[in-house]
């Protein structure tokens, strides 16, 4: 309680973060039962997340930098998470917590990894961000690593000035299950065998194969992403 009462003194901060996944106890010492604003090089490291106990999918409006989102951009970036738990959903996830970041909106997935996940919950973003992903909303692909971070719920999101047309949003939780699942591995695994690698073609190659000789399974791509195939015949 006199933590949250002292970051709601705090008028100056942008935004109040925390780390998503357990932390080492021996970063304790920095900052022992009491709040600090993070210098350079203070902040948590990858190598010092214990285990990943969290998958942030952020539905990030696209607008310009260092300003808060209009009412359309949230309800836009709202429709895309909600497009991508449903889809989920159908796809074996558990349900997950929901929380809106004052900007864009948060799904997460309560999982059980290691802090070297050996790439598994990067790719599983990479999947979500190339399936879900419009010129109006971005799936945040960026936050894969342990020590990511995000806004603590319940507190003020002051990015750029407050206007009617860009206000000052609390971030909240808005739905949190009952009883929340792990997702189970093979799931994330499912998920990850989604995403479909770029392929770079050397200069004058052709025939639909990249620089390594290796041929492009475009049925494969297509019916990944729901594009009917016609038979000519």
């Amino acid at each position: 309680q006199a933590a949250a009462q002292e970051l709601e003194t705090r008028w100056h901060a942008t935004g109040v973060y925390i780390t998503l996944n357990q932390v080492s106890f021996d970063v304790r010492g920095r900052a022992a039962n009491r709040l600090k604003k993070a210098q350079r090089g203070e902040s948590t490291k990858d190598n010092e997340i214990v285990k990943r106990i969290w998958m942030l999918v952020d539905s990030d409006p696209k607008r310009p930098a260092g300003v808060s989102a209009t009412k359309a951009e949230r309800d836009a970036a709202q429709e895309t998470a909600r497009q991508c738990g449903r889809w989920l959903a159908e796809s074996g996830f558990p349900r997950p917590v929901i929380g809106m970041s004052g900007n864009g909106w948060h799904l997460l997935y309560r999982i059980d990894l290691p802090a070297d996940d050996g790439g598994l919950v990067e790719r599983c973003l990479q999947a979500l961000d190339q399936r879900f992903s419009t010129s109006a909303v971005s799936i945040d692909k960026s936050v894969f690593n342990p020590a990511r971070i995000t806004k603590l719920y319940g507190t003020l999101t002051r990015k750029g000035d407050d206007t009617p047309e860009r206000p000052h949003l609390r971030s909240q939780l808005i739905e949190v299950p009952e009883d929340i699942e792990i997702v189970p591995l093979e799931r994330l695994e499912w998920l990850a065998s989604q995403y479909v690698a770029p392929v770079r073609q050397s200069p004058g190659r052709r025939n639909g194969t990249n620089h390594n000789n290796a041929s492009v399974d475009v049925e494969r791509y297509l019916t990944r992403h729901n594009v009917q195939i016609l038979d000519r015949d």
